[in-house]
């Protein structure tokens, strides 16, 4: 999803991340705090950094080492 915010833009990133997501039967929560990470410390976007980890929350919200990040 870095390849796709740096060649076309930051909105066209976030939606190809959110279609990814939702698509994929398998989304790490490894990717799921990187991508939280990068709206956070990169974008500058801290409520779409917020939305990023609810929805981890609601797909990994038991695994422990999600919950420690």
């Amino acid at each position: 999803f870095l390849f796709e915010r740096r060649t076309k833009g930051l909105k066209e990133g976030r939606v190809f991340f959110a279609k990814m997501l939702k698509e994929s039967s398998f989304a790490s929560w490894e990717l799921v705090i990187a991508a939280a990470r990068v709206e956070l410390f990169i974008n500058r976007a801290p409520e779409f950094a917020r939305r990023v980890l609810e929805f981890g929350m609601r797909s990994h919200g038991k695994f422990v080492p999600y919950l420690l990040q």
